[in-house]
C-alpha cells in the first residue's frame, strides 16, 4: 500500500487544486521542480529530498496537523515473541524519529 500525496497549485487565498497524486514521497521533487506546485510533507523528509531537484523548502503558513502513526493487531498476536519484537522496534524507532533535533531519544 502506497502513500497518497497530492501536489497542489493555487495562489494565496484561493482554494487549492490537486493536480497530481503519487504513491511515494520520492517523486515529489521532480513533480514540483519548475512549476508553481506545492507539496506538503514532513519537514525532515523535505530537507532530505530537497537536494534531488531545484526546489525550496518553506515553512508552512498555517498550523498543520501533526502526523500520527498507530499500530493495530489481532489479539492472538499480543504474546507472540516476533510480534512483540516488531512492536518494540517500531516504538523505539518512532521515539527516535519523534525526538526534537539534537535531543537524546530513549534507547528503548
Amino acid at each position: 500500500m502506497g502513500v497518497a500525496v497530492g501536489l497542489v497549485s493555487g495562489r494565496a487565498g484561493e482554494r487549492a487544486r490537486v493536480e497530481v497524486s503519487v504513491q511515494n514521497f520520492q517523486l515529489l521533487p521532480y513533480l514540483v521542480e519548475g512549476t508553481r506546485r506545492v507539496a506538503m510533507i514532513q519537514e525532515r523528509l523535505a530537507h532530505r529530498i530537497a537536494g534531488l531537484a531545484a526546489v525550496r523548502v518553506l515553512d508552512c503558513p498555517f498550523a498543520a496537523v501533526p502526523v500520527q502513526e498507530a499500530m493495530w493487531w489481532h489479539p492472538v498476536y499480543t504474546q507472540d515473541a516476533a510480534h512483540i519484537w516488531l512492536r518494540e522496534t517500531v516504538a523505539r524507532v518512532g521515539a527516535r524519529v519523534g525526538a526534537p533535533a539534537g535531543a537524546a531519544a530513549p534507547d528503548r
